[in-house]
């Protein structure tokens, strides 16, 4: 029998996955140029932030096991191109991820590494993933992303370096309109010609393999303590060859607290410097700009937030994030609320869903955004052996309007679709709510009680 309390939580858990997928679609997204590109395809930060979820669950493992995934997402947007036309087409990403290691990183002595690769494209929309290079309204563009951590770990404390380089190859005008061909004026000479007559020929920027190299610094802790920074040479509007701190996030979220308060409460502080344009600010003033042709728009200056949340309320699925925006003006940035379920979890195929929506704020006004996904999780391993947890997971995932960079595309105004295959420990690729668990039967502290 279920109690009433089972019915209402799964009412509001359904009411929120509904309202997550149906969300009110703001007409209007803004073409793609350049400048609102960059910062989609070259945001380490997302590495930042997705990394801690999977150290945080490799201490829930206690083990590092081996870890092989794919994943990929694509969504249907409009590109602002050269000829002063806006045009639609599909941008895509894939990832590829390879992680081994040895020890118990949670009681003992652990050491891993991470080789993640992602590819971004320009393509038709939609596409078959996993399908090769595609030309969109004559448009053609590419981005290519390695990462390599290692890591170690003693009594549940981590130390993590990674590092990572981005190559990007496009081309746009000086208003950063995309070109036809990506080949280079040498083999479409004519891809430079004004959009109007009587303007000025556009000058062409060749950022055609131009290398984008990122350093991070982890610290995790098992009882809920993270620390992470990312240095990197930031590339916005204008191009900076120094290198500098382009992100920083603490939280603290102490397991202690769990029952005392009901819920796995935290906070912490979130800093960006203003190349990564986190929020999308200023997507919609570079399209205006590149129609007008007029010079893009600079970030008013580097975020500092405070995030405060909440999982697992009431011993629930239920979770709740608020942020507060200290600089660079004071503002409520974004509220949030979410759900994630996992079935009878004494099974060897557990069934998971979860959904999420949000109201945040970019640039000047306020914005809505959803997230969903749902899979399954086939444990083939409980031992309190080395390789324990050992599973296949497989995910479909929904994003709208997101700006999380879990999401890996926060593509603003766009409709994101995606799947994941992960053999090993399913953090290693995070659908786009981070609060995916891993199945509590696979996880040690079970095991050994």
């Amino acid at each position: 029998m279920h109690t009433v309390k089972d019915r209402l939580r799964f009412g509001l858990a359904v009411a929120l996955s509904c309202l997550a997928l149906g969300a009110p679609r703001r007409a209007g997204a803004e073409a793609l140029t350049l400048y609102t590109l960059r910062p989609i395809l070259i945001a380490d930060v997302n590495a930042l932030q997705a990394n801690r979820y999977f150290v945080q669950s490799m201490l829930a493992f206690n083990s590092t096991p081996f870890t092989v995934g794919v994943s990929s997402q694509q969504a249907k947007v409009t590109y602002a191109r050269i000829d002063g036309q806006e045009v639609s087409g599909g941008l895509a990403k894939e990832q590829f991820v390879l992680s081994l290691g040895w020890g118990r990183p949670a009681t003992g002595f652990a050491a891993y590494g991470v080789l993640n690769f992602a590819t971004a494209m320009v393509a038709n929309f939609p596409r078959v993933p996993l399908s090769g290079n595609y030309t969109a309204s004559n448009i053609r563009g590419t981005q290519s992303a390695v990462f390599l951590a290692a890591g170690v770990a003693f009594q549940g404390w981590v130390l993590q370096y990674g590092y990572s380089f981005n190559v990007l190859r496009v081309h746009a005008d000086q208003y950063g309109r995309l070109t036809f061909c990506g080949d280079g004026a040498s083999t479409c000479p004519d891809m430079g010609y004004p959009s109007r007559p009587g303007a000025p020929r556009p000058v062409l920027l060749d950022v055609n393999d131009k290398t984008v190299a990122s350093r991070m610094l982890t610290f995790e802790n098992k009882d809920g303590y993270s620390l992470g920074a990312l240095l990197a040479a930031l590339q916005g509007a204008k191009q900076s060859a120094a290198v500098s701190l382009a992100a920083l996030r603490l939280l603290a979220q102490p397991k202690s607290l769990v029952e005392s308060l009901g819920a796995s409460v935290g906070a912490g502080v979130n800093a960006y410097n203003k190349g990564l344009d986190y929020y999308g600010d200023t997507s919609q003033a570079a399209a205006v700009a590149a129609r007008a042709e007029l010079p893009p728009p600079e970030s008013k200056g580097a975020i500092i937030e405070i995030p405060i949340l909440a999982d697992r309320i009431a011993g629930t699925g239920f979770n709740a994030r608020l942020v507060a925006q200290l600089a660079p003006i004071v503002t409520p940035r974004l509220a949030e609320v979410g759900y994630v379920h996992a079935g009878d979890e004494t099974r060897d195929l557990v069934p998971h869903f979860g959904a999420r929506a949000k109201i945040f704020r970019r640039a000047s006004h306020a914005e809505l955004g959803t997230d969903a996904y749902a899979g399954l999780f086939w444990v083939t391993t409980r031992s309190t052996r080395e390789d324990e947890g050992r599973g296949l997971s497989l995910f479909a995932t929904y994003s709208y309007n997101s700006p999380d960079a879990s999401n890996f595309m926060p593509l603003p105004k766009a409709q994101v679709f995606g799947v994941q295959v992960v053999w090993g420990n399913p953090a290693a690729l995070a659908p786009p709510i981070p609060s995916v668990r891993v199945p509590q039967s696979a996880r040690y502290e079970r095991d050994e009680s």
